[in-house]
């Protein structure tokens, strides 16, 4: 059983960079938009974002964004409690305090919800998930970030998010 350890923890090492998304993914998200040349397909989740509530003091507050894809399930869930926010697609959940960060310190949580975007993206036959935010505005350079992940094929199995920028902020 201690000869099994290791191996599993080697597995589990690989197992999380051989899901990073690609390059392409990534700047997709971050474009949220079709780039020259890039095979990847986006299928942003249009509408506003809806917010629903469970009782007075509830535990975690639901965004959706309201658009009329009823194959996929895409929102984000925003806690009370500091470090339990998530992304989830349909039964998969991924927690933004555990995402990797692909060069910058990765945010707990979304600033600003109601200024987010969703997609859907589609390349070399995976799904991938994309939740883009644009940062800085008024006085500052506005820059973009993103939490991307490859969407599982089994049912309930977690989110890997990756979390990206633009730049730098500084």
């Amino acid at each position: 059983m201690r000869a099994v350890w290791p191996v599993l923890l080697v597995c589990n090492a690989s197992c999380s960079v051989a899901q990073q998304p690609p390059k392409e993914v990534i700047d997709t998200c971050l474009a949220f938009g079709p780039l020259d040349g890039n095979p990847v397909v986006i299928a942003p989740l249009k509408g506003r974002l809806q917010a629903m509530d469970n009782g007075a003091h509830p535990a975690y507050r639901l965004f959706f964004p309201d658009g009329d894809n009823k194959t996929w399930r895409v929102g984000y869930a925003s806690a009370s409690v500091d470090g339990a926010d998530y992304l989830f697609v349909n039964s998969h959940r991924g927690y933004l305090a555990q995402a990797v960060s692909l060069g910058t310190p990765v945010p707990h949580s979304v600033r600003g919800l109601r200024h987010a975007s969703f997609a859907l993206l589609r390349y070399q036959g995976w799904r991938y998930v994309c939740l883009m935010e644009r940062r800085g505005g008024s006085g500052h350079s506005p820059w973009r970030s993103a939490f991307v992940a490859r969407i599982p094929p089994q049912m309930g199995t977690e989110l890997r998010l990756f979390y990206a920028s633009s730049v730098s902020p500084g």
